[in-house]
């Protein structure tokens, strides 16, 4: 397998910000028509650690790189170690966005299933167009016909 392109992911400011406003809107909500204090600290909580696990996922993207091969294989890495994955052929493909799920195919993978919702902020133009190409052509219809 020869690569076709690394593409070197980070952490979309867009989205950091969508995620922090739908937060902050939902934290706003229950504290205003919400009755009962009870009900506004665990709402507060429940939104607290959602807008905590959305902005790490986000974050995380920051140093992985993922590789994608003519073939319509993979690796997913954080730049020094690779291992190799497979897109599921259940991947969303729209102008905007993409989500993908991704299976380790190692004997003994480190990665189990990754599920990735992909906008072109986290990576460059160019990347993005090269990747939603890919995953049409060649990774979804690998995924499709492979057991």
């Amino acid at each position: 397998m020869s690569a076709f392109e690394a593409i070197r992911l980070k952490p979309s400011f867009s989205v950091l910000a969508s995620v922090l406003a739908l937060h902050c809107g939902a934290g706003l909500t229950l504290f205003f028509f919400v009755p009962g204090t009870l009900f506004v600290v665990l709402g507060g909580v429940v939104v607290g650690v959602s807008l905590f696990l959305a902005l790490r996922q986000q974050w995380e993207m920051r140093g992985r790189v993922l590789t994608i091969y003519a073939d319509g294989g993979a690796a997913l890495g954080d730049g020094e170690s690779f291992q190799l994955v497979r897109v599921s052929d259940d991947a969303v493909i729209l102008p905007h966005v993409l989500f993908v799920t991704l299976r380790g195919t190692d004997a003994r993978p480190r990665l189990g299933t990754l599920r990735l919702m992909l906008v072109a902020g986290n990576m460059n133009a160019a990347q993005w167009r090269r990747l939603r190409i890919w995953l049409r052509h060649r990774a979804v219809r690998l995924a499709a016909v492979s057991p």
